[in-house]
């Protein structure tokens, strides 16, 4: 629901309650830009509270309950006043889905639309698969994907790395994937579909691949 006015962002005071120390952190990596620390006297404006509260112990969960129970799990309630912004969860994923909301919101000036938005997932798995057996993609480009979907609170990244014809990723926990699965008995992977589809062992002579 929107109310009247807006907040402007010129910066923020952040105040944590209930939030353990390791999404605290995941937190404060997340904020939108422009936050300003609580003892700041520099700031040439009063920065904007951010109020972020998880789920007090023995508390009541902040949004209603549905049969899967991502509410409780990822859901969370973000209000904007002219004077402050809250956002409630009962998980650390769900205050931090409320930072992507609150960032969304912003516009460029810093102004913030009062409201309040309860938001929970409709689905428990939101992924992205990513091909990286046909296309190679650097580790920078990966990066960049997961950075946008945190933002698009996507869940789940789906990593496609190997098809029939040979394993290219070196694991060394798992030495028999390059070991074996690597090498096929063709040069090329039509000859070797439409053949016999045979494996190699790494070292064969007859073995082509690699990784």
């Amino acid at each position: 629901t929107q109310s009247e006015g807006y907040c402007k962002a010129v910066g923020w005071r952040v105040e944590y309650h209930h939030v353990n120390a390791d999404d605290r952190q995941r937190l404060d990596a997340a904020l939108p830009s422009g936050k300003v620390a609580g003892n700041n006297r520099k700031a040439k404006a009063t920065p904007l509270v951010l109020s972020i509260e998880g789920k007090k112990k023995g508390a009541g969960r902040f949004v209603a309950d549905d049969t899967l129970g991502l509410r409780a799990a990822e859901g969370y309630r973000l209000t904007v006043t002219p004077r402050r912004v809250s956002i409630q969860a009962a998980s650390g994923a769900g205050l931090y889905h409320g930072l992507q909301t609150l960032a969304q919101l912003r516009g460029e000036d810093g102004q913030i639309p009062c409201c309040t938005i309860d938001d929970a997932p409709r689905y428990a798995w939101r992924g992205l698969m990513v091909d990286l057996s046909r296309h190679f993609l650097g580790k920078e480009f990966v990066e960049r994907q997961i950075d946008a979907m945190a933002r698009y609170k996507m869940n789940t990244l789906h990593l496609h790395l190997t098809d029939a014809a040979g394993w290219r990723l070196q694991i060394n926990r798992y030495p028999e994937l390059t070991h074996k699965a690597a090498w096929r008995s063709a040069p090329d992977w039509k000859t070797w579909w439409n053949g016999n589809r045979q494996y190699r062992v790494e070292g064969d002579c007859d073995a082509f691949g690699g990784y």
